[in-house]
């Protein structure tokens, strides 16, 4: 179910070198950008249940889709953090529900179990951490109501995939009963901590929700923010499942009985339902299966009457929480790569008059942010923005989002620093070639027309960025728009590519084979496989050697440019890098 398109002629294919990054913006019609891998090389658009997979490097497009109305594929990318540092994505090809990843133009399926829908999330930096969730079989023997469990795959040193392990998790939810899902979403670098949330009884709350792994390489999980959960400390008194069912008339007849009342039943049907042709299901019992059935029914009315005072006393008690506990949304979750950072969305509902359901209100969305560390938590507000939706976290912990005007603008948050307008940013690092570009496609002037509020309203100068992600470097940013400024463009759709010069732009040149090399923030050096690495400063000095390195290589370098060699005894890169 691949196509392969090639978007420009310098596409070049098992070629002995690789491109380096674009350093000019792109616009991509009718492209919907939902990831972009953290080198910056892969972006990645989805629409009802097609993708297609651009590589940056080679221009080479990848486009996956069902064939026909009856084609089962339907290609989904982790709603975590779905990259690794070495090209690897993981995501889902079938309506169904199967754990795949996409490495080298090539899809995979991990090990899982014949009939499990299971879906992957997040990956961590090496690829050699998958975390995802399924739906609990019967054969998994767990004692347990929970719908939807965590799971976690490992690559083992003989390059072969571990069955899923299911991870620890949250039975219950706040007022003791079960939750329905439990979910993985991202992973942390080492692949040690996964962030995800609970979703409780009513489906209504998700929490937060941290898995760790120790040094013996056991998993354990941990609420986050415990403090945000039933605040008042309410005591919930379950009240119970209600088994049985009311009592069917019919139960109460003999064969020969049914079979009239069948008849009449018939002949009330071909009367057009005439009252008069009703028959009454009592006529067809004998009195003493009449009485019989008469307590039958009050004993279930009576059964009824308790179990809804018992669940009339619960709701009492939970309905007070919708204003007394935060509502964070479902499968938006973000975590930095330490594993000391993360953020979810918060949705927030402010009536006028607080002690009136019925009163007028205003809805308001906007990220929570959780230290992981201390245990702090809070909103992170941008002033004059009723509603903006957090969209990616960087290794970092730069936070993107998107709101505002039209659900339009983009917003970019360093860590510890304010929310600024992402166009603001860009603008502030980018190449005069870049402003001039930016200026001209993103910023629009137009009058918009709401047909189902009956209301316009004109923008003058809008910078309209949209739904928005990153490399882990900022050097290129990945966003998609609608076309607000312009229903009569056909392409419904845009999505941008923008490469940041004067940031840390990467610019690899690799000899042929799997040696890929790129810097990542910390003065880190990350290799796709054994090497050695020299690194020289500006004046052409060796002031970092490793022999035999993998994985990431943290250099210790001061902050400035250098320029890194690496070689395997065969292949070789060379980046000049801004540390």
């Amino acid at each position: 179910m691949r196509k392969s398109l090639l978007l420009g002629s310098a596409a070049i294919l098992g070629a002995a070198s690789m491109q380096a990054l674009p350093t000019a913006p792109l616009s991509l019609p009718k492209q919907t950008i939902t990831q972009i891998s953290p080198d910056g090389r892969y972006v990645v658009s989805e629409e009802n249940g097609a993708m297609s997979i651009l590589d940056l490097q080679t221009d080479q497009h990848y486009i996956y889709g069902p064939e026909s109305d009856t084609d089962q594929h339907f290609y989904t990318s982790g709603n975590g953090k779905a990259w690794s540092n070495n090209g690897i994505m993981v995501g889902n090809t079938m309506i169904q529900g199967t754990p795949d990843y996409w490495q080298n133009g090539e899809w995979h399926t991990l090990p899982y179990t014949a009939g499990r829908s299971t879906y992957l999330t997040g990956i961590n930096a090496d690829g050699t951490v998958i975390c995802g969730i399924g739906r609990v079989l019967a054969s998994d023997k767990l004692d347990t109501r929970v719908d939807v469990v965590p799971m976690i795959w490992t690559l083992g040193e003989d390059g072969k995939w571990s069955q899923p392990q299911i991870l620890p998790y949250p039975e219950k939810d706040f007022t003791g009963r079960s939750n329905q899902y439990v979910y993985a979403h991202v992973i942390s670098d080492d692949g040690k901590t996964i962030f995800g949330h609970t979703h409780d009884y009513s489906g209504n709350f998700n929490f937060p929700v941290l898995y760790e792994q120790n040094e013996k390489g056991e998993w354990s999980y941990r609420m986050v923010a415990e403090e945000l959960i039933n605040p008042n400390h309410y005591e919930f008194d379950d009240p119970g499942e209600f088994t049985g069912s009311q009592p069917d008339p019919t139960a109460y007849m003999n064969d020969e009985q049914f079979e009239d009342y069948q008849d009449a039943l018939a002949a009330y049907y071909a009367s057009g339902y005439q009252p008069e042709y009703y028959p009454d299901e009592y006529d067809y019992m004998t009195d003493e299966k009449y009485a019989q059935y008469l307590q039958d029914c009050a004993n279930y009315d009576s059964k009824a009457i308790e179990f809804n005072a018992r669940l009339e006393k619960f709701l009492l008690v939970f309905d007070k929480l919708y204003d007394e506990q935060p509502i964070f949304s479902m499968n938006i979750a973000y975590m930095d790569g330490k594993g000391t950072m993360a953020a979810m969305r918060q949705d927030r509902i402010v009536y006028d008059d607080p002690t009136n359901p019925e009163s007028t209100y205003q809805s308001f969305r906007n990220p929570y942010i959780f230290d992981l560390t201390t245990g702090e938590s809070a909103s992170s507000l941008i002033e004059g923005v009723d509603r903006f939706t957090p969209t990616a976290m960087t290794s970092d912990g730069t936070l993107l989002a998107y709101g505002g005007n039209l659900s339009s603008e983009a917003y970019i948050k360093l860590r510890d620093k304010e929310w600024q307008p992402l166009y603001d940013y860009i603008m502030s690092k980018a190449s005069e070639g870049t402003k001039s570009w930016m200026e001209e496609n993103i910023v629009h002037t137009f009058v918009y027309v709401d047909t189902d509020a009956g209301v316009q309203e004109s923008y003058e100068n809008l910078p309209m960025l949209g739904c928005t992600f990153a490399s882990d470097d900022l050097s290129v940013f990945a966003s998609s728009v609608e076309t607000f400024w312009d229903f009569q463009d056909e392409n419904y759709s845009y999505g941008y590519v923008i490469p940041v010069e004067g940031i840390n732009a990467v610019k690899t040149v690799a000899a042929a084979g799997n040696l890929n090399v790129r810097t990542l923030p910390g003065a880190v050096v990350a290799l796709s496989g054994k090497a050695d690495v020299e690194v020289y400063d500006m004046q052409g000095r060796r002031v970092f050697a490793a022999k035999g390195a993998e994985g990431n290589v943290s250099t210790g370098l001061a902050n400035g440019m250098y320029t890194v060699k690496v070689t395997d005894g065969t292949d070789a890169c060379v980046i000049k890098a801004l540390f």
